[in-house]
């Protein structure tokens, strides 16, 4: 029940909420796409620069250390 008659007033305050809701989804929707993004070049370039670093490592490296110390290593990176 509205006092007063003021329907008016409980439109303008739904239409507000609802322009509110609408406007807060977009921004959550943009946030969400640009975060996914961002991270997937981050994890490109990193990738790119880790992969790039073990082509450019002596070849007595690998002959001294194991492989699995090696692919440790470079899954803690990531």
């Amino acid at each position: 029940m509205i006092f007063y008659k003021a329907y008016n007033t409980f439109f303008v305050l739904c239409v507000a909420m609802g322009i509110a809701i609408v406007f807060e989804a977009a921004f959550s929707f943009l946030r969400l796409m640009l975060v996914h993004h961002l991270t997937t070049r981050l994890d490109v370039k990193l990738s790119t620069y880790v992969f790039e670093k073990v082509l450019n490592l002596p070849i007595d490296f690998f002959e001294k250390t194991a492989v699995g110390l090696v692919a440790r290593d470079m899954r803690e990176i990531f």
